[in-house]
């Protein structure tokens, strides 16, 4: 090993010496040569000569001078230096800030792709990264809420018969480039609707007279929730003028939604990134929760569901991504009700019955 080393630093010095460094040498030379017969060259060619001679060694100069930096760009030690001074300049922020939307989505294909084995394997996997950098890019520009608490009741509507949900929606959105997004609600019932809006500025003003618009499904205005097959129609609100100079408001709804006769698929599903969510929900009139599950992407999570299954609280400290959903199966406690060969049976009952309907295979 030591003599491998000692062979490499003598071919680094060796290549020190080029044809370039003894061009140079040589010029020089002869320019040191050509003034030492200065004294013997007429006045009337004093000037010329003497340009001649400080040309020459001014070139060998330049000559040695290039000689040296060509090697020293083409050692080891100044290209690693060069590449980590660039790598340094590449990932400073004032580099990446100066580019724009297509420069980052650009870098971002170069630092996101997959590796030549997994392209092999399966093409389409491309596809996948493209679209997770295309998600990526949007953070840039997406809305996002925090701190979102639902408390919400069922009970069974004593004019409908049907399992009726009452909510309290409150959570905190954001000012995002200047401007804040619309309000969407969907409902999957065409009974459900939202009840009231209100807003709350950091300084404790309230509008409470928000115009809730009732629209269909396309008319949301939202990809998440227009794609929900499961969705009949929804309110759509927007932020008053007089609240879009706050960087950040507080939002309050109440909403009722109704379920088929005796059960409820009680949902919630996030359309942008939040930062925690809380869930609580009480049952009434003999409701109870069936079973609770979440989808999408999501961790961190705690489920809490009382012992005669009437209250439940789904909590998350962690931030939601778009597309995550809570489902809670609420229905009617069946567990009380006696087995049909416990209930005596009228025989009249009986009778009215087998008159009212011919025998098999008629």
């Amino acid at each position: 090993m030591f003599k491998s080393a000692v062979n490499q630093e003598n071919r680094r010095i060796i290549s020190f010496f080029t044809k370039w460094f003894y061009i140079g040498f040589g010029v020089l030379l002869l320019g040191i040569t050509l003034e030492s017969y200065k004294q013997n060259i007429i006045k009337e060619w004093m000037f010329a000569y003497s340009i001649a001679i400080e040309f020459l060694k001014n070139i060998g100069i330049a000559i040695i001078i290039s000689n040296i930096f060509s090697y020293i760009l083409g050692t080891q030690e100044f290209m690693s230096y060069l590449r980590q001074k660039l790598i340094e300049i590449v990932v400073s922020k004032d580099f990446l800030h100066k580019l724009n939307r297509e420069e980052r989505r650009e870098m971002l294909k170069i630092i996101l792709k997959p590796t030549k084995e997994l392209s092999e394997i399966y093409s389409g996997i491309n596809q996948y990264f493209s679209r997770y950098i295309e998600d990526s890019m949007n953070l840039f520009h997406a809305h996002f809420r925090s701190g979102y608490m639902i408390v919400a009741e069922a009970s069974m509507d004593s004019e409908t018969n049907r399992v009726k949900v009452v909510s309290e929606m409150d959570h905190r959105i954001y000012r995002v480039m200047g401007e804040y997004e619309k309000l969407p609600v969907g409902f999957e019932d065409e009974d459900s609707k939202m009840l009231s809006t209100k807003l709350f500025s950091p300084n404790g003003e309230e509008q409470s007279s928000i115009d809730c618009k009732v629209v269909n499904k396309a008319e949301l205005n939202d990809d998440i929730l227009a794609k929900d097959p499961a969705l009949i129609n929804g309110t759509l609100s927007e932020i008053p003028e007089s609240f879009k100079k706050y960087t950040q408001l507080d939002v309050k709804r109440k909403l009722v939604e109704y379920g088929v006769d005796h059960w409820h698929l009680y949902t919630y599903r996030a359309k942008t990134p939040c930062d925690k969510l809380n869930i609580s929900l009480m049952c009434r009139d003999g409701l109870e929760v069936k079973k609770v599950v979440t989808y999408g992407r999501g961790s961190n999570f705690k489920i809490d569901k009382s012992t005669d299954n009437s209250r439940v609280t789904v909590s998350c400290n962690d931030w939601l991504e778009p597309g995550f959903g809570v489902a809670i199966l609420l229905a009617k406690n069946t567990r009380q009700l006696p087995l049909a060969s416990e209930v005596p049976l009228d025989a009249s009952l009986i009778n009215a019955t087998q008159q009212s309907n011919p025998a098999d295979g008629v």
